[in-house]
């Protein structure tokens, strides 16, 4: 049996702890021009809330299915873990 012993966890919000805003903003932007979607930080920023499927939706459009909407963050979500590993190899 595991024993947890700790007395605290600390859970990071986007940007609490770690400021990794710059990588999501990143990422988006590379995400939505693969898919015709030209758009640049200014225009982008204050569009940058919600859950990731409220900004696929956004973006893409309420046409979606649910499955669609599911592949795409799938693909936005790596899209933003390359642009963080890109960084932190340098």
């Amino acid at each position: 049996m595991m024993r947890f012993d700790q007395k605290a966890i600390i859970f990071d919000m986007d940007g609490t702890l770690v400021d990794n805003i710059r990588y999501h903003e990143e990422s988006w932007i590379i995400f939505l021009k693969e898919y015709g979607i030209e758009i640049d930080l200014p225009t982008f920023a204050p569009q940058n809330h919600g859950t990731l499927d409220e900004m696929i939706v956004r973006f893409f459009g309420s046409d979606l299915s649910k499955d669609r909407i599911y592949e795409l963050g799938l693909k936005k979500k790596k899209r933003t873990k390359i642009c963080i590993s890109r960084t932190s190899r340098k």
